[in-house]
Protein backbone atom coordinates (compact mmCIF):
# COMPACT_ATOMS: atom_id res chain seq x y z
CA UNK A 1 0.00 0.00 0.00
CA UNK A 2 2.61 2.35 -1.03
CA UNK A 3 0.36 4.90 -2.62
CA UNK A 4 -2.43 4.59 -0.10
CA UNK A 5 -2.95 7.65 2.02
CA UNK A 6 -3.56 7.31 5.67
CA UNK A 7 -5.68 9.99 7.22
CA UNK A 8 -4.81 10.43 10.87
CA UNK A 9 -5.10 13.58 12.84
CA UNK A 10 -2.31 15.11 14.87
CA UNK A 11 -4.11 14.06 18.05
CA UNK A 12 -4.11 10.40 17.02
CA UNK A 13 -0.41 10.46 16.11
CA UNK A 14 0.56 12.03 19.42
CA UNK A 15 -1.75 10.00 21.63
CA UNK A 16 0.97 7.49 22.46
CA UNK A 17 3.41 10.23 23.48
CA UNK A 18 0.87 12.00 25.71
CA UNK A 19 1.54 9.59 28.56
CA UNK A 20 5.17 10.65 28.69
CA UNK A 21 4.54 14.34 28.17
CA UNK A 22 2.15 15.54 30.87
CA UNK A 23 2.68 15.91 34.61
CA UNK A 24 -0.71 14.44 35.46
CA UNK A 25 0.59 11.04 34.43
CA UNK A 26 4.09 11.37 35.90
CA UNK A 27 4.05 13.77 38.86
CA UNK A 28 7.37 15.03 40.18
CA UNK A 29 7.57 15.75 43.84
CA UNK A 30 10.50 17.49 45.55
CA UNK A 31 9.88 15.19 48.54
CA UNK A 32 10.16 11.91 46.64
CA UNK A 33 13.91 11.31 47.02
CA UNK A 34 14.19 12.32 50.72
CA UNK A 35 11.11 10.25 51.53
CA UNK A 36 12.50 7.17 49.79
CA UNK A 37 15.85 7.63 51.56
CA UNK A 38 14.11 7.89 54.94
CA UNK A 39 12.05 4.76 54.23
CA UNK A 40 15.19 2.83 53.26
CA UNK A 41 16.93 3.83 56.51
CA UNK A 42 13.90 2.95 58.62
CA UNK A 43 13.55 -0.38 56.81
CA UNK A 44 17.17 -1.26 57.53
CA UNK A 45 16.73 -0.40 61.22
CA UNK A 46 13.50 -2.36 61.55
CA UNK A 47 14.89 -5.53 59.96
CA UNK A 48 15.96 -8.26 62.40
CA UNK A 49 19.69 -7.89 62.93
CA UNK A 50 19.49 -4.59 61.05
CA UNK A 51 22.22 -2.03 61.03
CA UNK A 52 22.39 0.55 63.73
CA UNK A 53 22.41 4.20 62.76
CA UNK A 54 24.97 6.45 64.42
CA UNK A 55 25.16 10.13 63.58
CA UNK A 56 28.28 12.09 64.52
CA UNK A 57 27.87 15.83 64.80
CA UNK A 58 31.03 17.89 64.64
CA UNK A 59 31.07 20.75 67.09
CA UNK A 60 33.71 23.45 67.06
CA UNK A 61 36.35 23.36 69.75
CA UNK A 62 36.10 26.06 72.45
CA UNK A 63 39.26 27.75 71.13
CA UNK A 64 37.66 28.09 67.68
CA UNK A 65 34.62 29.82 69.14
CA UNK A 66 36.73 32.54 70.78
CA UNK A 67 38.84 33.21 67.68
CA UNK A 68 38.05 36.38 65.77
CA UNK A 69 37.08 36.24 62.09
CA UNK A 70 39.49 37.22 59.32
CA UNK A 71 40.12 40.93 58.97
CA UNK A 72 41.57 43.26 56.37
CA UNK A 73 45.38 43.31 56.68
CA UNK A 74 45.93 46.08 54.15
CA UNK A 75 48.11 46.29 51.07
CA UNK A 76 51.83 45.71 50.70
CA UNK A 77 54.16 46.35 47.77
CA UNK A 78 57.25 44.23 47.56
CA UNK A 79 59.41 41.68 45.85
CA UNK A 80 58.87 37.91 45.87
CA UNK A 81 61.77 36.44 47.84
CA UNK A 82 60.62 32.83 47.51
CA UNK A 83 57.58 30.71 46.82
CA UNK A 84 56.63 27.17 47.76
CA UNK A 85 54.27 25.98 45.04
CA UNK A 86 53.30 22.87 46.98
CA UNK A 87 51.99 24.67 50.07
CA UNK A 88 51.15 27.99 48.37
CA UNK A 89 53.25 30.07 50.78
CA UNK A 90 54.97 33.07 49.21
CA UNK A 91 57.64 35.09 51.03
CA UNK A 92 57.51 38.80 50.17
CA UNK A 93 59.96 41.52 51.25
CA UNK A 94 58.44 45.01 51.24
CA UNK A 95 60.32 47.67 49.32
CA UNK A 96 60.24 50.51 51.82
CA UNK A 97 60.36 49.06 55.32
CA UNK A 98 62.24 45.86 54.41
CA UNK A 99 59.72 43.79 56.33
CA UNK A 100 59.20 40.11 55.42
CA UNK A 101 55.73 38.55 55.08
CA UNK A 102 54.80 34.92 54.53
CA UNK A 103 51.60 35.15 52.50
CA UNK A 104 49.33 32.21 51.74
CA UNK A 105 48.15 32.06 48.11
CA UNK A 106 44.86 30.12 48.02
CA UNK A 107 42.93 28.87 44.97
CA UNK A 108 40.54 31.82 45.33
CA UNK A 109 43.33 34.39 45.09
CA UNK A 110 43.04 36.63 42.01
CA UNK A 111 46.43 37.14 40.36
CA UNK A 112 46.31 40.03 37.88
CA UNK A 113 48.84 41.14 35.28
CA UNK A 114 48.64 44.20 33.05
CA UNK A 115 45.87 42.84 30.85
CA UNK A 116 44.94 39.34 32.00
CA UNK A 117 44.71 36.89 34.88
CA UNK A 118 47.56 34.62 35.94
CA UNK A 119 48.09 31.52 38.08
CA UNK A 120 50.43 30.81 40.97
CA UNK A 121 52.82 29.23 38.44
CA UNK A 122 53.36 32.71 36.96
CA UNK A 123 54.72 34.04 40.26
CA UNK A 124 58.52 33.90 40.19
CA UNK A 125 61.28 34.88 42.58
CA UNK A 126 62.22 38.54 42.11
CA UNK A 127 58.82 39.59 40.73
CA UNK A 128 57.44 42.91 42.01
CA UNK A 129 53.95 42.52 43.43
CA UNK A 130 51.22 44.49 45.16
CA UNK A 131 49.18 42.28 47.50
CA UNK A 132 45.81 42.99 49.11
CA UNK A 133 45.70 40.71 52.15
CA UNK A 134 43.44 39.45 54.90
CA UNK A 135 44.66 38.23 58.28
CA UNK A 136 43.30 35.41 60.39
CA UNK A 137 45.33 35.01 63.54
CA UNK A 138 48.98 35.08 62.49
CA UNK A 139 48.26 33.94 58.92
CA UNK A 140 48.25 36.42 56.05
CA UNK A 141 46.19 35.35 53.02
CA UNK A 142 46.47 37.01 49.61
CA UNK A 143 43.11 38.06 48.23
CA UNK A 144 44.37 39.95 45.16
CA UNK A 145 47.92 39.97 43.74
CA UNK A 146 48.89 42.59 41.12
CA UNK A 147 52.02 41.79 39.13
CA UNK A 148 53.92 45.07 38.66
Amino acid sequence: MRGAATHTSAGERNAAADLLRYRSVMPRSPFAVPTLALLAILGALAAPGGASLTVAVASPAPAELDEAPARNAGTIVGRVEGIDYKTGVMTVVTLGARRTYDVLVVPGTNILGNRDFHTIADLKRGARVEILMSQHGATYTAQIIHLL
